[in-house]
């Protein structure tokens, strides 16, 4: 019988490893499915470390453990802050809804309403969710104490004053909702494409499916009037090359699923549009996270206007401004390491594609935030910002960005609820609060 020498054990082992390495670049290059199952397996893993809590019903997904020397509630108050109620959608202890709250921090109204209490057996969705684990993500406060809510990739509802739901539209609904003059709505809807639906370019993934966004328009009494595949806009308007590599060579696991990632919606106005030589009144800007990318397009939601793919990366939330400049904010999604450095909150000259003004954070001050985030101008000039992953709002002066307000989400000791918006309500508009509910 022969003896195997170490040597040819070593050499076997080697050389198995070896084949086993060059195997996997070859996978990972050609994107084969062995490669395909590892990613799979790696982000399932990556997601249960993350919110293994939250899967065994022990916290809230948006509930996270507060860092070591994070601040609590209103710790900045300046004179030099617009006064009024800060409308924030935010975790609370007892579930993520939105609420009013006064420049101390004291909640003076809620509308606290689970999801399951407007969507009790929702068809646009195949499988269940827990009332604790959806986000509110996109929502507008009327005079009258209204409120519509986008619970995202859950449905649409509007409330009255009392948290009550008015109507509800069942569809996978996400991000944003903006209210025309007109009283109608606009907001983005999302369904999974087949291949039949494909336009020329598009390869079908792995997953056997791709996320198909939608610009939707809606009455002001909830009904569906309009909707527009946002793909057309770049095949209808001579830019699919812009598409064609996101969506034919693209290995990332959310890039192909969901190449474009539309964030966000808004309708240029009257009065603004003064200030916008290159656009008209009625006009819509969008926000793609997955191109970097802000585009203008008229107001019948076909034809491209202007558009324009950074500086800002992975950015949310455009702005159209009374001055003529679009206010961004500007994620600058890097990882946890940055690698872009803080996020920012920036002002844009559309005509030059120049940034005005920026707040950015730095190691003293830090702002950064991966996902979501909001900006919005205030009648005095300063900014709120939402920084989401640190449940934080804060305000800051324009252009000697000194913070004038500042307050984290705290339900709990030791945990921060995550923040998806906040804008300012001047007292004289919110003329409900204090009213009686049944």
């Amino acid at each position: 019988m022969a003896t195997i020498r170490p040597v040819e054990v070593v050499a076997m082992v080697v050389g198995v490893g070896l084949l086993a390495y060059v195997g996997g670049l070859i996978s990972a290059n050609a994107n084969l499915a062995p490669y395909q199952m590892v990613k799979e397996a790696d982000r399932a893993a990556s997601d249960w470390r993350q919110n293994w809590r939250s899967y065994l019903g022990l916290r809230a997904m948006y509930l996270k453990p507060a860092s070591r020397n994070a601040a609590s509630g209103v710790t900045v108050n300046d004179p030099a802050a617009f006064p009024g109620y800060t409308f924030v959608t935010t975790m609370f202890a007892d579930g993520f809804y939105p609420a009013l709250m006064d420049m101390q921090g004291k909640v003076v109204h809620r509308w606290k309403i689970a999801y399951s209490d407007a969507f009790p057996d929702p068809p646009q969705l195949d499988y269940d969710v827990d009332d604790l684990d959806t986000v509110v993500h996109g929502a507008e406060v009327f005079p009258d104490g209204s409120v519509l809510l986008n619970w995202s990739g859950y449905g649409l509802a509007k409330l009255d004053r009392c948290a009550k739901v008015e109507w509800s539209i069942p569809r996978i609904t996400h991000h944003a909702v903006d209210v025309l003059p007109n009283g109608e709505i606009l907001t983005l809807s999302r369904t999974f494409a087949t291949e039949k639906e494909f336009r020329p370019g598009m390869t079908m993934p792995d997953r056997g499916y791709i996320w198909r966004d939608e610009i939707m328009r809606i009455s002001a009494d909830g009904k569906i009037l309009e909707e527009l595949p946002v793909w057309d806009l770049f095949y209808n308007n001579g830019r699919e090359a812009l598409l064609s590599r996101i969506m034919t060579q693209s290995t990332q696991w959310q890039n192909v699923v969901d190449p474009l990632h539309t964030n966000d919606i808004e309708v240029l106005t009257e009065q603004m549009a003064p200030a916008f030589p290159m656009f008209t009144a009625g006009d819509v800007i969008l926000s793609f996270r997955g191109l970097n990318m802000l585009m203008v397009v008229d107001s019948t939601l076909k034809k491209v206007k202007w558009l324009q793919q950074g500086p800002y990366i992975r950015q949310h939330d455009p702005d159209f401004m009374p001055n003529g400049h679009i206010l961004v904010f500007d994620n600058r999604d890097g990882g946890i390491d940055r690698v872009w450095g803080y996020s920012r909150v920036m002002e844009m000259d559309p005509a030059t594609g120049n940034v005005v003004w920026q707040y950015q954070g730095t190691d003293e001050a830090p702002f950064y935030t991966r996902s979501r985030g909001r900006s919005a101008l205030l009648p005095n000039g300063n900014v709120l910002v939402s920084e989401f992953n640190r449940g934080r709002v804060f305000e800051v002066t324009r252009p000697d960005n000194k913070i004038v307000w500042d307050w984290t989400n705290s339900p709990e000791p030791g945990l921060i609820g995550l923040v998806t918006q906040a804008e300012r309500i001047p007292l004289e508009a919110a003329t409900f609060v204090g009213q009686s509910c049944p």
